[in-house]
């Protein structure tokens, strides 16, 4: 039924449409079919085409697809829209009956609606869509009409008359089609077409049937455009010129292959597939473009004449300053010109235009390498066409040779790959390794086209290994294999945060580009390749890759045939190796347990070299017995170096007599696979919990002793730990130049040291020392520093108190220590602990992190000495004349009013979670935190505290606004811990360096200023917290309050145990073009505004003589003002000393309160106020 439904609308066709077909079609095309070239054809199925599937066939039973595009297109610059005629003939080499096609229409990702658009608000990434992106518009399918099969390769686009019984499906005819609004063409019941989002789906008038072909004529327009989301085809300005980028710019075929029949994933801006042919595409540009493309330029003498290609060499530019206006080499006009290209054994054809292009060229092995640069950067570009003849050569020697004619790396502001052209960007030499990488996809994308819309792994990552590889050989580059290989997969196994390389392109935790882990495509690939090295050994993985490269060449492999064809290659099974690495998150894990000496040493035994297992006494000297551990859950190899110090000397290149060093290689297999050139010992056959350790006993070649032994001296062993990857040493200590920890995974635990000298507002100059200690900047990593203060200016800062010797001794000795540790997938753990001014802190607690929500737990005690205080009082009274964190107030208050720090023992448990979240141009945070005292804690004050920050944009400038609100409760309550109208409280104050030496010491009484008694307030730097009400920095905050008798009191409100506040800042800084923005420093203008309430418990005696304590509140108080933040961001470069150049950024705020609408004595409600403050509240 369905074949006689088809047969009956495909007559219909014919008779209703075949007088105007023809007609309509050249008219409404005919602009673009003046001055046709000839075609070359359908060269990919020629007989003298050596690379064609079917002469040396990957399988007995694999086939593909062939396909042949045929497409005249035209640039309208001005409107920037494409026009196309595309012929398309598919040949059906399947042994299955065919009755629909599906074509992708890549251009229709980006457009309100599409699955592109949700990914992103999904993200909560902001989308601003260009004109015709608005409009939906972005490959549209003006004409559509499909030969009867049984012509192999008709001349579609030279003659129409010769074609016979189409099927219209036209538009303009919707009477005939029977057009529905949807996008769905039908007659009857019976769909035509229908395009969803990117996937055109076309019903068969008749059965394509395997060994048949059919051809599709269809005229398309397709729009560039200028949208937020990133598009590979993109148009954009620079010096007055218009550059295109022309990819994925007609209808494509999509793929039918052995494993899903029809490839139909929606485009989500990742990657692409397509079937091997050849292409005849003609492109008809105004006539100043230079164009270059995939294929051979068919038509040089038209297009590239020898006499604009003289003009336009690199070489005439060299010496043109970067940047500077181009050249004019062709006047625009409103001629035109036509570029035709030829390209076979291609999946995909791709073109840029730019008027200032320059054309470098360098041919190798008959291969033109041809650099192509815009000319503001030509003169940076003059060494590139040299450098891609080097990375061809370099990669055909290694792993294959090149078969395409030519390679072009374009200047492009890109970075993507497509067959024979790369579009790049950056200058010489910054972009060898881009050029390196891409250009290496014509190996594994190009010339092996393997699914990448589907496992992105077999191309990306296999580059990514060849960019390392070529980086090694061709460039000044330190470490290429850990830079572009192993670092951006070691960084997250180390956390067992890595992802399963089988994964589909689009399903990494449904993010956008390079996010939710899909860089592993990348990173973990290609380590996995340098493993697969490690465990085959040199020699042999080269053979093993070079013969996947030649059996897969101009074909279609998946991630099993990869697997098949190393496995056969290397003669040994690999299913362990590649299961563990495409199908799982194990991390390698390996480590030297122990290493004894198991016999005399006797200096007459004759040297052997063999492996002697399974015996636990050995009188013979030079044995030893060597434990391995293996903690990880990857099953991988283990590959030892023995380095043995003969008796034997031996002259150095100085020409000092040394005793000859012997280097011993010894590998422990998981399996019966000999690595050549080692000796292999008996397979280490264990898996999870089973033989963790493996134990032999083993003889040194010659007579000696063992320096050294080393598990993976190459550091291709991605192993997560390698602190125990060496016996000996397994620490480095060096002096601390300031650059920062080596967050290396590789080597052993890194120690820092270097004297420190700080300056301490309490006692002046500090001298002493730091060091650190650390494994890949995440595993046990410890700070220790010490200090001593030589004078004695704390004397009169106590106002000429004598102090005993072990008091004395306490004032001037200060240290600091902290300990992290990273675990995998169990958090992290920390440690610290600081005696400082007096004061002493310890904490230790857990952490843990799940996506945007971060929760953990601590244990923190404080306490601070009391040699510190002043007992000259009579009777002594403590805190009344505290010089440190000092508070005098004129108002009685929460727990007096004369210090900020206790020396009662504060002892307590924190609990806290807080959630992180980004969205539509705002992001924000929301924290919780629980603190109960301990029972051995004399301060048994607890509270809780909440807090939301969130960040808006609005236009050029950014809202930032926090709520906050604490309730706390208990007795004994300490001064430091409690909430602050002003600020941080001293406990979190403390946490900061800065306002440890300098932001809490009264500089008005350390120098013995007389100041006005109404400005008699205490000044020191503040830290941001609390209530943070910017216009009362160290205010008394009086307040009237009722007593129960009916008497007024004055409180001093300037903290408390409970209260909440909103504060908002209005970021600026956007609409100052002016205010500095530099990599060294940061300004930032903003108004800021704040309101806020803060209570305290209130004792009052009744009548009957029994005290209550109610809550007394300060009544609303509100600030206005302006500031500005000042971020050193880089403090190495501000100084131009490398010495600060891992020094952390710091935060200034210089607020200038205006308006408030509660003052003190002395004070006016519109009054120029100042306050300096440290690190962000929000």
């Amino acid at each position: 039924m369905r074949f006689l439904t088809m047969m009956r609308l495909s007559i219909l066709g014919f008779f209703v449409g075949f007088n105007t077909v023809f007609a309509q079609f050249y008219e409404g095309q005919k602009p673009f079919l003046d001055n046709k070239k000839p075609s070359i054809g359908n060269s990919h199925r020629s007989p003298t085409n050596k690379n064609y599937w079917k002469y040396h066939n990957a399988t007995s039973d694999y086939w593909q697809q062939d396909v042949y595009y045929n497409i005249n297109a035209s640039l309208d610059d001005s409107a920037e829209v494409l026009y196309g005629n595309e012929s398309l003939t598919y040949f059906n080499n399947s042994p299955n009956a065919i009755t629909e096609v599906y074509f992708h229409l890549y251009q229709n990702s980006v457009q309100p609606g599409s699955l592109t658009d949700e990914l992103y608000k999904n993200n909560k990434i902001p989308v601003s869509f260009g004109h015709y992106e608005a409009q939906k518009k972005g490959t549209e399918i003006t004409y559509f009409a499909i030969q009867n099969p049984g012509v192999e390769t008709p001349t579609v686009l030279n003659n129409y008359t010769t074609l016979a019984k189409f099927l219209q499906l036209d538009s303009s005819k919707t009477a005939e089609a029977g057009f529905i609004a949807s996008g769905q063409k039908s007659l009857g019941n019976t769909y035509l077409y229908t395009i969803n989002n990117t996937i055109m789906r076309v019903f068969l008038p008749e059965i394509l049937k395997p060994g048949d072909s059919i051809t599709f004529i269809i005229r398309f327009k397709t729009y560039f455009d200028r949208g937020t989301i990133r598009r590979r085809m993109k148009v954009y300005d620079h010096h007055g010129y218009k550059h295109f980028n022309g990819v994925h710019w007609y209808p494509r075929i999509a793929v039918y292959d052995r494993k899903f029949t029809w490839e139909t994933a929606q485009h989500l801006e990742k990657e692409f597939y397509g079937d091997f042919g050849s292409f005849d595409i003609q492109l008809n540009l105004p006539e100043q473009y230079i164009v270059e493309a995939t294929g051979l330029l068919v038509n040089p003498s038209d297009a590239m004449p020898s006499e604009l290609r003289r003009k336009l060499d690199l070489s005439n530019f060299k010496n043109t300053p970067l940047n500077t206006q181009p050249s004019v080499v062709i006047p625009p006009s409103s001629n035109r010109k036509i570029w035709q290209y030829h390209a076979n054994n291609v999946h995909d054809f791709a073109f840029t235009a730019d008027p200032s292009y320059r054309i470098g060229e360098v041919e190798w092995n008959g291969i033109k390498c041809i650099a192509l640069a815009q000319e503001n950067n030509a003169s940076a570009w003059q060494q590139t066409a040299q450098f891609t003849a080097n990375v061809i050569a370099t990669y055909s020697r290694d792993f294959g040779l090149y078969e395409y004619p030519k390679i072009v790396c374009a200047d492009a502001a890109d970075g993507m790959e497509y067959p024979m052209i790369t579009l790049d960007g950056g200058t010489y030499p910054g972009h060898q390794a881009l050029i390196a990488h891409e250009v290496g996809h014509n190996w594994f994308f190009g010339m092996i086209g393997s699914n990448e819309t589907y496992r992105a792994a077999l191309d990306e990552g296999f580059t990514q290994f060849l960019t390392a590889w070529s980086m090694r050989k061709l460039s000044r580059e330190k470490q290429p294999e850990l830079r572009r290989a192993f670092m951006g997969y070691m960084d997250d196994a180390i956390e067992g945060k890595d992802e399963i390389l089988e994964t589909h392109s689009d399903d990494f935790h449904s993010a956008t580009g390079h996010g939710g882990g899909y860089r592993h495509v990348y990173y973990k690939t290609a380590t996995m390749l340098y493993n697969l090295q490690y465990y085959l050994g040199d020699s042999l993985f080269l053979q093993c890759m070079r013969n996947y490269v030649s059996q897969w060449k101009f074909r279609h492999p998946y991630i099993d045939d990869f697997r098949n064809s190393i496995t056969q290659s290397a003669q040994t099974d690999l299913t362990t190796f590649f299961d563990q690495w495409f199908n799982t998150k194990k991390s390698a894990d390996y480590g030297i347990k122990s290493v004894r000496m198991i016999g005399p040493n006797a200096k007459s035994l004759n040297p052997i070299q063999k492996c002697i297992q399974g015996k636990k006494t050995l009188d013979n000297p030079g044995f030893y017995r060597i434990s391995i551990h293996r903690k990880g859950e990857m099953i991988m190899p283990v590959d030892l170096e023995f380095l043995v110090e003969t008796k034997q000397t031996d002259v150095d290149q100085k020409g000092i007599l040394r005793k000859k060093m012997i280097l011993y290689p010894v590998t422990i297999p998981v399996s019966y696979f000999q690595k050549q050139g080692r000796l292999n010992l008996d397979p280490w056959i264990g898996w999870g919990s089973m033989r963790k350790t493996y134990t032999f006993d083993i003889q040194m070649p010659m007579k000696g002793k063992l320096k050294q032994l080393w598990l993976d001296r190459s550091g291709r062993l991605a192993d997560i730990n390698r602190i125990d990857n060496v016996w000996k040493h397994r620490n480095e200590i060096s002096l601390d130049m300031g650059n920062g920890s080596n967050t290396s995974y590789l080597g052993v635990y890194q120690w820092k040291w270097r004297p420190d000298l700080r300056y301490n507002g309490t006692n002046g100059l500090l001298l002493g020392g730091l060091i650190s200690g650390q494994y890949a900047g995440r595993k046990r990593q410890l700070e220790l520093g010490a200090w001593y203060a030589p004078n004695k200016s704390h004397h009169g800062f106590l106002r000429g108190q004598q102090l005993k010797p072990n008091e004395d001794a306490v004032q001037r000795m200060h240290y600091r220590m902290s300990f992290n540790h990273k675990t995998i997938g169990g958090g992290d753990y920390f440690a610290r602990s600081l005696f400082y001014n007096g004061i002493s802190l310890n904490e230790a607690g857990w952490r843990m992190r799940f996506g945007t929500t971060e929760f953990g737990m601590s244990g923190k005690a404080t306490k601070r000495s009391s040699q510190l205080l002043n007992r000259n009082s009579t009777p002594f009274v403590p805190f009344t004349t505290d010089a440190y964190l000092p508070q005098t107030q004129a108002f009685p208050g929460y727990i007096g009013t004369n210090t900020r720090w206790s020396e009662q023992s504060n002892i307590n448990l924190l609990l806290y979670i807080e959630h992180n979240y980004a969205g539509w141009s705002h992001s924000g945070s929301t924290r919780i935190d629980l603190r109960m005292p301990s029972p051995w804690s004399q301060s048994q004050f607890g509270f809780v505290k909440m807090q939301w920050n969130h960040s808006q944009a609005l236009g050029k400038t950014r809202l930032k606004i926090r709520a906050f609100a604490f309730l706390g409760s208990g007795k004994n309550p300490s001064p430091e811990s409690i909430l602050y109208l002003d600020g941080a409280n001293p406990e979190e104050s403390f946490d900061l360096a800065i306002a440890r030496d300098y932001g809490m010491i009264d500089y008005q009484r350390k120098s013995h200023i007389s100041i006005p008694e109404a400005f008699g307030k205490p000044q020191y730097i503040m830290v941001n917290g609390g209530l943070n009400l910017r216009g009362y920095s160290q205010y008394s905050a009086p307040h009237s309050v009722k007593k129960a008798n009916g008497d007024d009191t004055v409180l001093a409100f300037f903290r408390g145990n409970q209260g909440a506040s909103i504060n908002a800042t209005w970021d600026l800084s956007g609409l100052f073009t002016w205010v500095p923005n530099l990599s060294i420093i940061a300004l930032k203008p903003y108004l800021f505004a704040d309101a806020g309430i803060i209570g305290q418990p209130f004792g009052q005696t009744n009548t009957n003589g029994k005290t209550t304590l109610t809550s007394v509140y300060s009544g609303l108080m509100a600030d206005a003002g302006f500031g500005t933040s000042l971020t050193i961001r880089n403090w190495g470069q501000l100084t131009k000393s490398k010495a600060l150049n891992a020094a952390k950024p710091i935060t200034l705020k210089f607020d200038f309160p205006l308006w408030l609408n509660a003052v003190q004595p002395g004070d006016k409600y519109m009054q120029l106020r100042f306050r300096i403050s440290i690190d962000q509240a929000f």
